[in-house]
C-alpha cells in the first residue's frame, strides 16, 4: 500500500481510481481532446476530468470497477451524483467564463485480475447540465 505526503496509508480503491483517470485522460488525448483540469474541485464536489473537445467544454466523470464487478461503472453516476456534478459544472464555468456548450461524458474503465487497466466505454453526452 502507498502512502499519502501526510504519511498515511492510500487504500488500493484510490490508486485503482486515479489509475483509472490516468487512462481516461491518456484515451482523451489520443482522440484529440485537450486537458483543462484534472480532480476539479468546487467546494466537496470533484469533477475528474474537464477537457475540450468537438468544440466543447467536456465534463468528464471517470468510474473504474474490477472486470468482474456486478455493477456497471455507469451505474454509480446516478441523480445525486449528476447532481453534484452539476453543481461543479457550472461553478468551473462562470469561474471561467468558458462560452462553450458543454457536455458530460462518463467513461468507463476496467481493471483486470492482472492488474491491467483499459477503458472500455465512452459514453457521450450521458447526460445534461440543466
Amino acid at each position: 500500500m502507498k502512502t499519502a505526503p501526510d504519511g498515511k496509508q492510500l487504500p488500493e480503491s484510490y490508486l485503482t481510481g486515479r489509475r483509472g483517470e490516468q487512462a481516461a485522460k491518456a484515451y482523451l488525448e489520443a482522440r484529440g481532446y485537450t486537458i483543462l483540469s484534472a480532480n476539479y474541485r468546487a467546494g466537496h464536489k470533484e469533477i475528474d476530468l474537464i477537457a475540450q473537445g468537438d468544440n466543447r467544454l467536456v465534463f468528464v466523470e471517470v468510474k473504474t470497477r474490477a472486470k468482474n464487478c456486478l455493477v456497471l461503472p455507469q451505474d454509480a453516476v446516478h441523480r445525486l451524483k449528476q447532481h453534484h456534478l452539476r453543481r461543479a459544472a457550472n461553478t468551473y464555468i462562470l469561474r471561467t467564463k468558458n462560452p462553450l456548450e458543454a457536455r458530460f461524458d462518463i467513461i468507463c474503465v476496467q481493471k483486470a485480475p492482472d492488474g491491467h487497466i483499459e477503458v472500455t466505454d465512452h459514453i457521450i453526452d450521458a447526460f445534461r447540465l440543466a
